[in-house]
């Protein structure tokens, strides 16, 4: 960035207030956490006063600061645990190239393994933008009916056959449609996904698409374009191309426009302001629900509080999650919770579509 002739410092003004001043054409500023999108404003200062300012955004790396905490095998399980002190980072496991969970939880459950093999596990973290730390690797070898614990390392000692009771999160959204008939899949990738019938069906129609020809990576959190694309598809709506759009986050010759064109004009989906779309950005369960009610339209009958957490659902969604859980279109987990913030997944996504669509 250049400054202007008589400047002698610059402010960096980010949303909680000024961070400093500089002369120079650089400014660090430390005390950040990982994978966190910032929001930087830069105002030119001289003796005669203040120019215009200049406003932007970057999102940190990934923080490499992870370890394997435990691993666990059984005759057809490996168990993984790590430890990370940045809940914003995004995990990725896998295996020979494999994803094989994308999220940020800090375990995971690798089912119907084959007896007494060796199995390799790479974990690494991520950003939203998907910039990566390296690699961290672990091994287990599945056993007959003996438990093995291990390291991070994937070294590994005996100890009493007892099999492990692991617990975990099932959402009610979760459930197979036992209408949906099998057929071959369209990913290489879903054959383990609770919902994978369904993907192909949206596939199928066209409403959802790969990331490459064979992968649909099912456990990648779902970004707030990707999901505006497709609910405009599942509509199957004509593209608005003559739609001038104010945002200006957005790319004007993005594979997207024409779609974010249409759902802006058909109020499918909205902008955090006239300016801001945020297209790359993570969609939650609240924000996913608030589109889907955009086309449904359900009304709460009752304003109680549905979910233990209702007080966390932002304001303006409110109204359209409890709309959608009375007619049980979106629903929450076992512990009385909907988790408003907690990241959708694609596989996830792929539910939501599916569901509505049989509402329609």
């Amino acid at each position: 960035m250049e400054r202007s002739s008589g400047c002698r410092c610059l402010q960096c003004l980010p949303k909680r207030g000024l961070i400093g001043h500089t002369t120079s054409h650089e400014f660090k500023v430390d005390g950040l956490d990982s994978s966190t999108l910032y929001r930087i404003t830069v105002k030119p200062l001289n003796t005669s006063g203040e120019g215009k300012q200049t406003e932007g955004q970057v999102e940190t790396l990934p923080s490499p600061a992870f370890t394997f905490s435990k691993t666990e095998t059984t005759s057809s399980e490996f168990i993984i645990h790590w430890e990370s002190g940045h809940e914003n980072d995004i995990f990725v496991l896998a295996s020979e190239g494999v994803e094989l969970y994308r999220g940020k939880e800090r375990s995971y459950i690798w089912r119907e393994l084959k007896e007494k093999q060796l199995y390799k596990v790479q974990l690494w973290a991520e950003n939203s933008q998907g910039k990566r730390t390296e690699a961290k690797q672990a091994n287990g070898k599945t056993t007959g009916n003996t438990v093995v614990a291990g390291g991070g390392a994937g070294g590994a000692e005996s100890v009493k056959p007892i099999q492990p009771v692991v617990k975990e999160p099932i959402e009610t959204e979760h459930n197979q449609d036992s209408t949906v008939k099998t057929k071959a899949n369209h990913f290489s990738d879903i054959e383990r996904v609770f919902n994978k019938e369904k993907i192909n069906v949206l596939a199928d129609l066209g409403v959802v698409k790969g990331t490459t020809h064979m992968l649909f990576e099912p456990n990648r959190p779902v970004t707030r374009m990707e999901f505006t694309s497709m609910l405009v598809r599942s509509l199957k709506l004509p593209l608005e191309t003559d739609v001038t759009l104010g945002f200006e986050d957005i790319n004007p010759s993005a594979w997207y426009v024409d779609l974010l064109k249409t759902a802006i004009k058909d109020q499918v989906a909205r902008g955090f302001s006239s300016r801001e779309f945020g297209p790359d950005r993570v969609i939650n369960r609240e924000q996913a629900a608030k589109m889907v009610n955009n086309i449904i339209k359900a009304t709460p009958q009752q304003e109680s509080s549905a979910y233990s957490d209702s007080s966390q659902i932002v304001e303006w969604a409110r109204k359209d999650v409890l709309g959608l859980t009375e007619i049980n279109l979106v629903q929450g987990y076992p512990d009385g919770s909907f988790r408003a913030k907690q990241e959708v997944t694609r596989a996830e996504a792929a539910e939501m579509i599916y569901n509505m669509l049989q509402m329609k």
